[in-house]
C-alpha cells in the first residue's frame, strides 16, 4: 500500500520541480526581450541608430539584467551601457573609457531616466 502512495507523490514532485525550471527560464528569457526591446526602443526614440559605431548584447549575471555596450561613431573612445532598472520601467546610459573602464560623468549620450517606459 506504501508503494502505491510513493510512485505518484515522486511523479508530482518531479513534474512541479520540471514546471518551475521551465518558468524560471522563460520568465529569463521573456525579461531578456523586454530590456533590450526597452534599450532599442530608447536608441530609436533619440534617433541615436544612425550614430552607432558597434554595439553588443550582454547579461549582468549578478543584477539577472540585459544591456547593451554601444560604442558611438563620434566617441570612439568612450563605451556606453545602455541599461534598463527594472524589466519595463527605467533607463540610464553610462560612458565609461573604452581604455582605463573609467566613468565619464560629463559624456555626450549620459542619460538618466526613471521613469522611461516601454511604449
Amino acid at each position: 500500500m506504501k508503494k502505491e502512495r510513493i510512485l505518484p507523490l515522486i511523479l508530482i514532485l518531479i513534474g512541479s520541480l520540471i514546471l518551475a525550471t521551465l518558468f524560471f527560464f522563460g520568465l529569463k528569457v521573456y525579461q531578456g526581450k523586454q530590456n533590450l526591446k526597452l534599450v532599442d526602443q530608447y536608441i530609436t526614440e533619440h534617433h541615436l541608430d544612425t550614430k552607432i559605431k558597434s554595439e553588443k548584447k550582454k547579461f549582468n549575471a549578478k543584477d539577472g539584467v540585459y544591456y547593451k555596450e554601444v560604442v558611438f561613431k563620434d566617441e570612439p573612445d568612450k563605451t556606453y551601457v545602455i541599461q534598463p532598472m527594472g524589466t519595463s520601467r527605467g533607463l540610464f546610459a553610462q560612458a565609461f573609457d573604452t581604455q582605463t573602464k573609467k566613468h565619464l560623468k560629463k559624456a555626450k549620450h549620459n542619460f538618466f531616466d526613471d521613469n522611461y517606459k516601454l511604449k
